[in-house]
């Protein structure tokens, strides 16, 4: 993965975000700086998703905040 170009700045739609490989995938690229977008039939369970999603990437960062745009 060291020879992939940063996504920082780029945005990426990840399908199946909230579970498994979806989830490790959309993990990895917000804590590279690639903006999400989330797809969800549940409105309510897909912004439970995203505040995990946030979650997850801060303590991975080892910080107290994330950028929202």
């Amino acid at each position: 993965m060291a020879d992939l170009p940063r996504p920082t700045g780029r945005t990426a739609l990840v399908t199946g975000a909230n579970r498994g490989i979806g989830f490790a995938v959309a993990t990895g690229l917000a804590g590279s700086g690639a903006r999400l977008l989330l797809g969800a039939r549940d409105p309510e369970r897909g912004a439970a998703d995203v505040e995990r999603l946030r979650g997850q990437v801060r303590s991975r960062a080892g910080c107290g905040r994330s950028r929202r745009d």
